[in-house]
């Protein structure tokens, strides 16, 4: 029997012991979150460094469009209440009816809608859900909410966006190659599943496990695990992919835990969201929904938020349960954070997603900007390969799937069995995936590693 343990912070679930069930085998920046409270273990093993080759300066026209981003993305007069987080981040109380979303041209002048019903017997993610990150009145130490009929909406400012070359890059999921480290590249694919599987060159990495299914939505919950990066530019995560299209039309909806100090300014692990339209073409897609893509209900959560405390080696594991799920064919793809729906993206904006997808995908990406011309040090997951286990590798557990048309019936599930485990080299990042369904996690797997710190990847 595992028994689960709730413990205050940022909305994690603490895991707090595991029987039966197969496979066990840094420091802060000025400006991040204060010291946990007592009995919260404290991040560990933030790592990142400044790049060898920094970011291109952008030029006037890009700064240009910057700033008018910084200055549109949001109107002042519709804001109700400015709050921050504990790292001093601005956070916006914004009309819901006026939040970015509706002010994107494409839509303008849609309802507010309502997300799917859930019936069903399905696995709790916790015995009782935790809060989220906690906000407060500048210079109050009390925490603070945003009135009624408002959500949060962080600040971007152009101290976010001055870390990147340009617009594009900021809203990318991963910007443009760094130049200059004299190593060839596997190339990024062009159509097929995504993500795509190549090697230890690849700058994209991963260790995930997929399935071809039709579905309408995908569900797991997973470890909160320190994620260090050894460059400012690159990221290490966790996430749920929900895949349709090939090609130019591949569509994704992405969400999970991510380490990504040039988005977020700190070496905190944040939740987020992504997704491209367009095979992450320019202009298809952006994080958390800074490109106004994305309509926020919560009042509370909101994407690219600190989640925390994480995880320890040895010690006490962390986990959020995140779940994409459509609302129908005629719905949106809306999203799910610890049991409380955060908001949708607007079936308008998918053609291959329109009404539901055809992959589910699960696991670590990270980003390998090789420095010195050599694979990077980033870690994925915990910094452990798989075959750590239990209180020593990330993990995902609880993985299912929404496996029919919830139209006038509710969400069914589906255990995500049949999933096909893949590891781009597992000298730098590796997989376990568990053979059976356990009775208290369900499916599930191991997954991680060190990168460059094992010496067989090269």
């Amino acid at each position: 029997m595992m028994r689960i343990r709730s413990q205050w912070w940022l909305g994690a679930v603490a895991v707090a012991a595991l029987a039966g069930c197969a496979g066990t085998g840094g420091d802060q920046e000025e400006g991040g979150p204060a010291d946990p409270g007592p009995g919260e273990p404290a991040p560990v093993r933030a790592s990142a460094v400044a790049d060898a080759v920094a970011p291109v300066r952008a030029p006037a026209a890009e700064l240009a469009r910057m700033k008018e981003l910084v200055d549109q993305r949001i109107d002042r007069a519709s804001v109700r209440r400015a709050l921050q987080t504990k790292a001093g981040r601005r956070v916006d109380c914004v009309d819901i009816m006026a939040q970015p979303a509706f002010r994107n041209p494409r839509l303008r002048g849609q309802k507010l809608e309502q997300p799917p019903q859930e019936l069903g017997a399905r696995p709790a993610a916790a015995p009782s859900p935790i809060g989220p990150e906690p906000l407060y009145a500048p210079g109050a130490q009390a925490q603070a909410q945003c009135p009624a009929g408002t959500v949060p909406i962080p600040e971007v400012s152009m101290a976010d966006l001055g870390r990147f070359a340009s617009l594009d890059d900021f809203f990318a999921k991963t910007p443009a190659p760094i130049a200059g480290d004299g190593r060839p590249r596997a190339p990024e694919p062009a159509d097929g599943l995504a993500p795509p599987h190549y090697g230890p060159t690849a700058q994209h990495q991963y260790a995930h496990a997929y399935r071809y299914v039709t579905n309408w939505g995908a569900e797991t919950s997973m470890s909160i695990n320190s994620l260090g990066t050894e460059l400012n530019s690159e990221f290490s995560l966790g996430q749920i992919w929900v895949v349709a299209g090939s090609g130019s039309g591949l569509q994704t909806l992405e969400a999970g835990i991510q380490h990504y100090r040039d988005l977020y300014g700190d070496h905190n692990p944040h939740l987020f969201i992504y997704s491209t339209r367009g095979n992450y073409a320019p202009g298809t897609g952006c994080y958390n929904n800074t490109c106004g893509d994305f309509v926020q209900v919560s009042s509370t959560w909101f994407p690219g938020q600190a989640v925390g405390p994480v995880s320890t080696i040895g010690g006490a594991q962390y986990e959020l349960n995140m779940h994409w799920a459509k609302a129908g064919d005629t719905g949106a793809w809306w999203l799910s954070v610890q049991g409380e729906w955060v908001g949708y993206y607007p079936r308008s904006l998918y053609t291959a997603a329109a009404n539901h997808a055809s992959v589910i995908d699960y696991g670590g990406e990270i980003i390998d900007n090789r420095n010195g011309g050599r694979h990077t040090m980033t870690d994925m997951g915990s910094g452990e390969f798989a075959a750590a286990g239990w209180t020593r590798a990330a993990f995902m557990r609880l993985i299912r799937y929404n496996d029919s048309n919830p139209s006038g019936s509710g969400i069914t599930w589906a255990e995500a069995t049949g999933l096909t485990p893949t590891q781009s080299d597992a000298a730098c990042y590796s997989i376990w995936l568990t053979p059976y369904e356990d009775a208290s996690w369900h499916w599930y797997f191991w997954y991680g590693g060190p990168g460059y710190a094992n010496p067989a990847c090269l």
